[in-house]
């Protein structure tokens, strides 16, 4: 089962309850939740990427990030999260042994 499976219905069901809510973006509903899924969703249809095609994600925690996990895990897309503060040659490790289309 796609994690992501689980959301989907409190998209439609529940879109003005909060779906996350982080000390530095504030809240999000599951309305807006969802539409920061579909705008990453539109970025990687853009930029080509297929299911299974891997994607090397480097940002902070938050909402943006979180929407772009579950945007591209949707669409079969397995995702690599590096925190950006982890040192550069484990970076480029991951990015060595991943081989991330983006």
């Amino acid at each position: 089962m796609n994690c992501v499976s689980r959301i989907l219905p409190l998209l439609r069901d529940r879109p003005g309850q909060l779906a996350l809510w982080t000390e530095r973006d504030g809240v999000l509903s599951f309305r807006n939740f969802g539409d920061l899924c579909a705008r990453a969703q539109a970025l990687a249809t853009a930029e080509g990427l297929r299911p299974g095609d891997p994607v090397l994600l480097l940002a902070q925690p938050g909402q943006l990030l979180y929407a772009a996990i579950s945007g591209f895990l949707a669409l079969g897309i397995p995702v690599v999260f590096v925190e950006p503060w982890m040192p550069g040659r484990m970076i480029e490790h991951l990015v060595n042994i991943t081989r991330p289309k983006a």
